[in-house]
């Protein structure tokens, strides 16, 4: 086995996800993330940056792109 896919099959099971669950009252959190969004429009392969507004307890959500 190359040095390359030995490295590789350490790190996947080294990684480990844990989540936990918290509980907010309605309206005291809003999160915020951002990201780059890679799309085809027009043919052309273009990058966007996309950031979104949620509240943790609740269905609002807001988005710009």
């Amino acid at each position: 086995m190359r040095l390359k896919e030995q490295r590789e099959r350490q790190n996947n099971k080294e990684a480990k996800e844990a989540y936990i669950r918290q509980e907010y009252k309605l309206g005291e959190v809003c999160e915020f993330d951002w990201g780059e969004v890679k799309l085809v429009i027009n043919g052309k392969k273009k990058t966007l940056q996309m950031s979104v507004f949620t509240t943790a307890r609740g269905d609002y959500r807001s988005g710009d792109l």
